[in-house]
């Protein structure tokens, strides 16, 4: 009797043991889930709908951790520490020239298809390490990491080039071309003022730089120093207001202009061009 009564306790025992293992495994299925479902969430909230690319929210709560990075290497550098870990950043703000005609006369799903269509040249015309992302609209922002001035001069004048001889198909038979207009800004661009130099300063100089490029169309600005700016267009004396942030580069003489290769006229690189089937 008593060693029945210990071969039950015993199978007791292990049937205890395999139902609180199994247990453990499915609330560590569970957990496995659940981690999986809030990286799905996470994803989703920082990722834009329409185009999948990065989206505001993404810039704010990740890219601002790479400031962070610049702020601690200028400190660095005015402590006479090491530089070999520089990283600078280019925001590059993209705004194309001639969406809304496209979306009046087609509709907003050929101006979805469109769009999807200039993030793929964007993605093939930046480097991996870059950025890409939807702004909202028709403006795109590309964030890009240890770029010098002339990298970042010819990443601009390549995006300008490469929208500007794309056919975007827009679906029966319809193919439309554009060009875009890019405004970009350097960070840090006021060392002396790390502290208040913000993702919203410097997105905000992008975009009024990208408004300046906007009146000319299919071309280019940027900034590297409060003082030092470049174009892809040329800027004749007194053509520029005083508020203006190429005015003060202007001034001092350290305005450069870089002419394009695209041998396109004024009225080419606004026309809307329907190709039929």
């Amino acid at each position: 009797a008593h060693r029945r009564k210990m071969e039950r306790e015993e199978e007791y025992s292990r049937r205890l043991e395999r139902e609180v293992q199994a247990r453990t495994e499915a609330l560590v299925d569970r957990n496995q889930q659940l981690k999986l479902l809030n990286q799905a969430l996470q994803e989703s909230s920082l990722s834009d709908p329409l185009t999948g690319l990065r989206n505001r929210r993404f810039v704010f709560e990740e890219v601002s951790r790479d400031l962070e990075v610049v702020r601690r290497r200028i400190d660095d550098e005015q402590q006479g520490l090491s530089r070999n870990d520089s990283i600078d950043l280019i925001f590059m703000m993209i705004d194309l020239d001639n969406f809304k005609p496209i979306n009046d006369t087609y509709g907003h799903a050929a101006g979805d298809e469109m769009l999807l269509q200039v993030r793929d040249v964007l993605l093939k015309t930046c480097r991996r390490s870059d950025f890409v992302i939807r702004w909202g609209g028709d403006e795109f922002l590309v964030i890009a990491k240890q770029s010098r001035q002339a990298e970042s001069e010819a990443l601009a004048e390549r995006i300008c080039k490469t929208v500007a001889e794309s056919n975007f198909s827009l679906g029966d038979g319809q193919i439309v071309r554009t060009t875009c207009s890019i405004g970009f800004a350097a960070y840090p661009l006021f060392k002396a003022q790390l502290d208040e130099s913000g993702l919203d300063q410097i997105i905000g100089l992008a975009d009024n730089l990208m408004y300046e490029a906007k009146k000319k169309r299919n071309a280019w600005a940027g900034m590297f120093g409060p003082s030092e700016a470049s174009t892809s267009f040329e800027v004749e004396d007194g053509e520029l207001e005083p508020t203006s942030l190429l005015f003060r580069a202007k001034r001092s003489g350290k305005l450069l202009t870089h002419y394009s290769d695209v041998d396109e006229s004024p009225e080419q690189r606004v026309a809307l061009k329907q190709v039929s089937s």
